[in-house]
């Protein structure tokens, strides 16, 4: 079944309750953005869904679906290139060969419109530009639900929308998509359905 369906789940830390019997479904092809303050958990949520973390009681099903997860962080290995950064985890998880991951590299660096940065290092990159590079690094890993936590947090205005017209073109490509996010202009763009998480609770935004 393509969707995901989150029911009753509960998490704390240090006997804080952070997620409080949240629920919720998203389909294929569909963007769910998650809207909220800093320290509201947005991110606990995200990292419960991609098995970073246990939930104390609920259940995530995925239905067999993998999972990638963009970070806010962007986590890109910093002695590597924009290629090797790609190609390293496909070719010693899924078993790709050389050859083939750096095509398929090629090709989303291409529709991402950073073919020219390759060979670059993380450090000679723009933060829009390492934005795609760790949107590319986790499509190379054919996940078939995305999470992205703050995408936009330290992106000016065009480059926000670059990532806005990124996500929504995943989007088409069937695969299901979670966005945390404080900025509401941009949830409001993106979203098919826009839930607001505030104290622990879920509740639909106006």
């Amino acid at each position: 079944m393509n969707k995901i369906s989150v029911k009753q789940l509960t998490k704390s830390y240090q006997g804080k309750q952070i997620l409080k019997k949240i629920s919720f479904d998203v389909y294929a092809g569909n963007i769910l953005a998650l809207l909220g303050q800093s320290g509201g958990g947005k991110s606990t949520l995200l990292r419960c869904l991609c098995h970073l973390e246990t939930p104390d009681s609920g259940n995530i099903e995925l239905h067999g679906k993998k999972v990638g997860m963009v970070f806010q962080q962007l986590h890109l290995w910093k002695h590597m290139t924009v290629l090797e950064n790609l190609i390293t985890a496909p070719i010693h998880v899924l078993n790709y060969t050389k050859k083939s991951a750096i095509e398929k590299a090629k090709a989303l660096l291409a529709q991402l419109k950073i073919a020219d940065k390759m060979q670059d290092l993380p450090s000679q990159l723009s933060g829009g530009e390492q934005q795609r590079v760790a949107i590319a690094r986790t499509l190379m890993m054919k996940p078939e639900i995305l999470l992205f936590d703050e995408p936009t947090s330290a992106l000016d205005s065009e480059r926000t929308e670059t990532v806005s017209d990124i996500i929504q073109s995943l989007a088409k490509s069937e695969i299901m998509i979670i966005v945390a996010t404080h900025d509401q202009n941009f949830a409001k763009k993106i979203a098919t359905r826009t839930l607001f998480l505030e104290n622990g609770t879920l509740r639909e935004a106006q």
